[in-house]
């Protein structure tokens, strides 16, 4: 796992950012809810610009380990097509997996 985690490092994305661009998880901005968590909308700023970004917070109490999520990373870095949501990045912490 260790190896996976490694490819994807140039994937992983700040909390801070995440709070930011989310204003700390605020319940407006929660677009969909789904089995394993909520998703929200957000503004991102990265390399000196702004992008309209959806993080999908996962609670790890919900059922969805590591193998699904590090599945849903790999399946969203490696393929692109219009109807795909494009990864810009990814945290595990202990107690929520955002994506």
């Amino acid at each position: 796992m260790e190896a996976f985690m490694e490819e994807f490092q140039h994937l992983k994305i700040q909390l801070q950012e995440i709070n930011l661009a989310t204003t700390n998880f605020d319940m407006n901005n929660v677009i969909g809810k789904g089995g394993f968590g909520m998703v929200y909308e957000g503004v991102l700023s990265h390399s000196k610009r702004q992008s309209m970004v959806a993080f999908k917070r996962l609670n790890r109490s919900n059922g969805q380990g590591n193998c699904e999520f590090l599945k849903e990373i790999m399946m969203l870095s490696r393929y692109t097509h219009e109807n795909l949501i494009s990864l810009l990045g990814s945290l595990s912490g202990p107690n929520s997996i955002f994506v």
